[in-house]
């Protein structure tokens, strides 16, 4: 369950804008149900599976801000979150409107016009719903 090179650019600029800013970095990651229970079959019974991928997702997480960044933000905390399917968008809204941050950053992918017709944005849902100012990275 690695991540992307696309988050590694939006982790690279979100570690960048806190070390420039002095403030603490959080880094949210939100796995949706499906992805849920995709993982669940490859895992041994149903031990509490969802704390087993969001552990592995958090610690994928601090390995990769280990290796893309030689900065040190003042701190870090991780963040992974279960959303429903179709509602990420929801999801880190919710979590921005409920801890205090000064900013957030987000990828964002090109997408054709039919693509986004019929999968939505999250993007535009964290864009035009943020109670921060957002930085969009282009991945």
């Amino acid at each position: 369950m690695g991540m992307t090179a696309g988050s590694n650019v939006v982790l690279e600029v979100g570690v960048k804008l806190a070390v420039h800013l002095g403030v603490p970095l959080v880094v949210l990651h939100v796995v949706t149900e499906g992805v849920l229970a995709e993982s669940r079959d490859s895992l041994p019974k149903e031990r509490a599976y969802v704390d087993v991928i969001v552990g592995e997702r958090t610690q994928d997480l601090r390995e990769q801000i280990e290796r893309i960044s030689d900065q040190n933000p003042p701190g870090c905390a991780y963040r992974v979150r279960v959303a429903a399917e179709g509602e990420p968008g929801a999801q880190i809204l919710e979590t921005l409107r409920t801890e205090a941050f000064e900013y957030a950053v987000i990828g964002v992918r090109n997408r054709s016009r039919v693509g986004k017709l019929i999968l939505g944005s999250v993007t535009q849902d964290v864009l035009l719903g943020s109670p921060v100012p957002v930085v969009a990275v282009p991945i």
